[in-house]
């Protein structure tokens, strides 16, 4: 894997903390990004000294709430637009100054932008439009696929998905954060997910309500009351 340019250029734009960028590849109309969005995006991370330490180019993009990452990484992200690239050069006290097992000094990212996947809260109550499942569980799609395969309890699926907190309207946990799919066996998630699950395909998109005696952990505090989940239907396995 190739390193990227040690030394910022002669054009390197300097912001008030110190971080110093170039936009390599511009999209003026593209969306601007917000310090809570979370992006998709292609990177790679290097020290002053050429040593890669991390990169997604040989895989898959990855997904990152901007909350969640260092300063640096934030304010240059945040630099950008979708559809852009940024070579950024973030001070180590905008890094991981300090903290034992990562990087120090000075560190050199490239960013390629190519999304913005802000997870946004569903209907906190069910829909006019919503099936009913049985024991205050209801659904509906958002979006139909034209998968093969209909999911049975017996199915491998992979999904990803976002969870709610009906009560409070708050997010608690998502598959994106992760930076990989949910993979499992229907019959094997929590009674609310995989009764809902059943008859889907692969491209299907839905909103569940779950109860909590359905949920995932009925009586934890944490996870308390209605359970709300987005979830796509990425593959269906028998």
């Amino acid at each position: 894997m190739s390193s990227l340019e040690t030394q910022p250029p002669k054009d390197a734009l300097t912001t008030a903390s110190g971080l110093r960028y170039v936009i390599t590849q511009p999209n003026p109309s593209g969306l601007a990004i917000a310090p809570t969005d979370w992006v998709r995006l292609h990177y790679t991370g290097q020290t002053m000294d050429g040593n890669v330490f991390d990169s997604s180019r040989e895989s898959a993009p990855v997904v990152f709430p901007l909350e969640q990452l260092i300063p640096g990484m934030q304010e240059a992200i945040a630099l950008g637009r979708i559809g852009e690239s940024l070579r950024v050069w973030i001070p180590e006290e905008l890094a991981y100054k300090d903290i034992p097992g990562a990087p120090q000094g000075t560190l050199v990212f490239a960013f390629d932008i190519l999304d913005i996947v802000t997870p946004v809260c569903p209907p906190l109550h069910p829909t006019q439009d919503a099936i009913h499942a049985g024991d205050g569980l209801m659904y509906r799609y958002t979006q139909r696929g034209n998968g093969e395969e209909t999911i049975t309890s017996e199915s491998l699926v992979a999904l990803n998905f976002t969870g709610w907190l009906q009560k409070h309207g708050t997010r608690f946990h998502s598959s994106l954060e992760v930076g990989e799919p949910l993979v499992g066996e229907v019959s094997k998630f929590f009674p609310g997910f995989s009764r809902a699950l059943i008859g889907a395909r692969a491209g299907d998109s839905l909103t569940i309500w779950v109860p909590e005696a359905l949920g995932i952990a009925p009586g934890d505090p944490d996870l308390e009351g209605t359970l709300i989940f987005e979830v796509d239907v990425l593959g269906v396995k028998p």
